[in-house]
């Protein structure tokens, strides 16, 4: 940004980071923000003519208010680090990224159920949902595989979209529609065979930079959060709020964007209202005593949207 008014930009950046820190953010999520504040700022100074010298956020904190307001830039901040594609050597041959979810126009996924069991898979299959993942835990060897095969078998002539969660080479060996990673999953996994199998690949986001990082991945959708505190896995400094979820829906991603996190009947509608296209939900489907009513309810909840 070619301006003459930058000087105080490293006292800005340092009270800025300081202050995303204090609020609670990831070191990474902190830094990302404060780099889109300082662009943002710049930018904000770069026709200015009244005079040369500081580099003055108080001047354009009309324009600053605000968390959103930095959304624009932010995508352009990753980029800017030079961050390279997660496990580069091994994933060569995703420059094209992986296979769409093939949504008509104007359809979104909606609701997202993240199931345990084949059980699960079976109840929910006659209410023809657009998404569905399978996520498994506590099974190895052999029961491991012939519960993937199952599972994908089961769905293969559906049309809902069923996700492995994790078991990549399982869901590659029996075709599976889709795979969903975590980030520590996509920095071990064959990525570049994942995508040749023409397997669709959703991946988790813990935050905003590893949001924007993910995107250069070009994924068939990407999943944020968790928004709010949750008691499937341990969050701990890594809930995102409905305030970081507008961000990031604000900077335009190009895939489908999937809110999952502590959803449940008090708070779907205002994850909703920030116009994300996929709600995934787990124990509060998991755990209700009548599962199919729960579906229905935030379907409509959805779609009334």
């Amino acid at each position: 940004i070619n301006t003459s008014h930058s000087h105080g930009g490293g006292c800005s950046f340092a009270t800025a980071i300081s202050c995303f820190i204090a609020q609670g953010y990831l070191v990474r999520d902190a830094f990302t923000l404060t780099k889109a504040f300082i662009s943002r700022g710049l930018a904000a100074e770069h026709n200015n003519t009244d005079y040369y010298g500081a580099f003055r956020q108080f001047a354009v904190s009309s324009e600053l208010q605000g968390k959103q307001a930095l959304s624009p830039f932010l995508p352009a901040v990753v980029n800017s680090l030079g961050h390279q594609k997660i496990n580069q050597n091994k994933n060569q041959n995703i420059n094209n990224g992986f296979a769409s979810l093939e949504l008509a126009d104007n359809e979104k996924l909606g609701l997202y159920p993240v199931v345990d069991s084949l059980a699960w898979l079976e109840k929910l299959k006659p209410l023809e949902l657009n998404i569905i993942q399978l996520r498994v835990k506590g099974l190895s060897g052999d029961t491991l595989e012939a519960t993937i095969k199952a599972a994908i078998d089961l769905y293969r002539d559906s049309n809902t979209r069923l996700f492995i969660n994790d078991h990549w080479q399982l869901a590659i060996k029996y075709g599976a529609y889709g795979i969903h990673l975590g980030q520590e999953d996509v920095a071990d996994a064959d990525l570049s065979a994942i995508a040749n199998a023409n397997i669709r690949l959703g991946i988790s986001s813990h935050g905003i930079y590893e949001f924007l990082a993910s995107q250069q991945l070009k994924p068939s959708y990407l999943a944020f959060g968790a928004i709010f505190p949750t008691t499937t896995k341990d969050m701990t400094g890594q809930i995102q709020g409905l305030d970081n979820l507008k961000m990031m829906m604000n900077t335009q991603p190009t895939q489908p964007m999937v809110a999952i996190g502590g959803i449940n009947h008090s708070n779907i509608d205002a994850v909703v209202a920030t116009g994300v296209d996929s709600v995934a939900v787990v124990t509060a489907i998991t755990k209700a005593e009548h599962p199919e009513q729960v579906v229905e309810e935030f379907q409509n909840r959805i779609n009334d949207r």
